[in-house]
């Protein structure tokens, strides 16, 4: 993982770098994550920022955060907040109003929150959040 952050963090366009500071908490952030991040100027940055609906596809987010955890999202959030940046969240991938894609800001994507488990005796379920409902 540091490997993979301190090649993110080389990348960084002058959006999200700044001062020692904030150089020290996308670090921190970055370390923190089971996902991945996309990042502006990375070749797959344009697919990753897209959204269906084509109208709202000129936004230009900081980054795409790929949460693989609950606890990817809180440090996402929490990182949002600290660098003082709007957030957005994108799971379906059939956002009509562009709610899901925000310009200057982090998507944080948690389509690969898709995970069901079922208790042995049947007695209840854990369902993540993008769970399609053909799979329930």
């Amino acid at each position: 993982m540091l490997r993979f952050a301190i090649l993110l963090f080389s990348l960084l366009g002058p959006g999200i770098r700044g001062s020692t500071a904030q150089d020290a908490a996308l670090q921190d952030f970055i370390n923190k994550l089971d996902g991945s991040i996309i990042l502006q100027g990375q070749p797959q940055f344009n697919k990753a920022k897209s959204v269906m609906s084509s109208q709202y596809n000129n936004a230009v987010p900081l980054m795409v955060v790929y949460c693989t955890s609950e606890e990817d999202v809180k440090h996402t959030m929490l990182y949002a907040k600290q660098i003082n940046v709007t957030f957005c969240v994108r799971a379906g991938g059939h956002d009509m109003t562009g709610s899901s894609i925000c310009d200057s800001g982090i998507v944080l994507d948690v389509t690969r929150l898709n995970q069901i488990i079922v208790a042995q005796d049947k007695s209840w379920a854990y369902i993540q959040v993008c769970v399609s409902l053909g799979r329930v």
